[in-house]
């Protein structure tokens, strides 16, 4: 007899178990399915969005180089400007306007806003930036020229004139008399028109140079019949490295004049100034002589003339001399955006300077995220 057997009780007792078991493996198995699933969603997702805002940031990009490489790209695109273009893995819409006007065309010193929508599939980033003018053309490149100072004088009001090198502020003698003309750029400039409407800027040793150049924007009403006096270093008392930048009597003659601690003097002669009309005028000095320039031409040389002004200690005057009681010979216009260097320029880095493209920067407040 066979008696090694189990009840057949105790063995389907087993089944329940093994079922419940294997219900809470499927059971598991279908959780974690589920959740793998939604987190590749998610993943997906996180990463459809990160690729539509990078897609969004090289529409941005795009914009800036398509308004770099287009020459008059206001009035070629019109009021304002819209196109999309597809770059995998989705696409992008780009729109340029003008938010200050809602036209693009009209004025070319207007800031614009560019926006620009990454797209991949259903989901979307758009990122907007707000790009202005800058400094002028002319100011920013002669500071990142480097001058030891650059007086703008372009002031409406107090006594301060305001150096951008932050090294040594100028002063304005009379206050009512700026703002009463326009600039070259169309920003203020004061009218030196008596002894009394001047500025001037106290000496430091940094102007005790053997190489330099000096730059300003001038302008005249009209003659006087005497010397006009642009820029002065000097008292008149000579043998001291004294400089001068005048306008010659009634012919309104630009001439510059550099006297050396000997007494000799080297002098420029530039030709005549258009009366009523902005005039640039740069004067470089060196140990190869003296160079003037006239809008950005060379116009005169003196070659080996002894050019050193490093005992000269006087004040600098913009729009009148100064003898030891008063000021003299004053400037029947206007002197702007006076800058000194260090080192003398030469033909090939004047007129660069003069090149009147306006210069945009991104305003890095601007920077926004409209769907993300």
């Amino acid at each position: 007899m066979n008696t090694n057997f189990k009840s057949p009780t105790a063995r389907g007792g087993i089944y329940p178990l093994v079922l419940i078991v294997c219900a809470a493996g499927a059971a598991a198995a279908l959780t974690g399915l589920t959740i793998r699933q939604a987190t590749d969603n998610r993943a997906a997702a996180s990463g459809d969005l990160t690729n539509a805002r990078l897609l969004a940031r090289s529409g941005i990009e795009s914009a800036l180089q398509v308004i770099d490489e287009k020459n008059k790209w206001r009035s070629k695109f019109g009021a304002e400007k819209t196109w999309s273009s597809t770059l995998d893995p989705g696409t992008i819409s780009i729109r340029i306007s003008d938010e200050t006007d809602g036209d693009l065309s009209d004025d070319p010193n207007d800031p614009y806003t560019i926006t620009s929508v990454g797209n991949i599939g259903s989901t979307k980033a758009a990122l907007s930036v707000t790009v202005s003018p800058a400094l002028s053309a002319y100011r920013q490149k002669v500071i990142d020229a480097g001058p030891i100072r650059y007086w703008p004088l372009d002031e409406t009001s107090g006594f301060t004139a305001q150096d951008l090198t932050g090294n040594n502020t100028a002063s304005h003698t009379n206050p009512a008399a700026l703002n009463a003309m326009t600039g070259y750029d169309g920003l203020p400039a004061s009218l030196m028109d008596s002894f009394m409407d001047f500025s001037w800027e106290t000496h430091t040793d940094d102007y005790l140079l053997g190489a330099g150049t000096i730059m300003c924007w001038v302008y005249c009403v009209a003659n006087v019949g005497g010397d006009q006096t642009i820029i002065a270093k000097t008292r008149k008392a000579g043998k001291e490295g004294d400089f001068l930048l005048t306008l010659n009597r009634a012919s309104l003659d630009i001439k510059a004049t550099i006297t050396d601690d000997l007494g000799n003097k080297a002098t420029l002669n530039m030709g005549q100034l258009k009366p009523q009309t902005w005039t640039h005028i740069a004067v470089a000095f060196g140990s190869g002589g003296l160079e003037g320039f006239v809008n950005g031409a060379e116009i005169d040389t003196v070659s080996n003339a002894r050019t050193d002004w490093t005992k000269n200690t006087h004040n600098f005057q913009f729009g009148a001399a100064w003898t030891s009681l008063v000021a003299t010979d004053s400037l029947n216009g206007s002197v702007r955006d006076v800058a000194i260097f260090d080192y003398a320029f030469d033909w090939k880095t004047i007129p660069p300077l003069l090149d009147d493209t306006v210069l945009f920067e991104i305003d890095p407040e601007s920077w926004a995220w409209i769907i993300d």
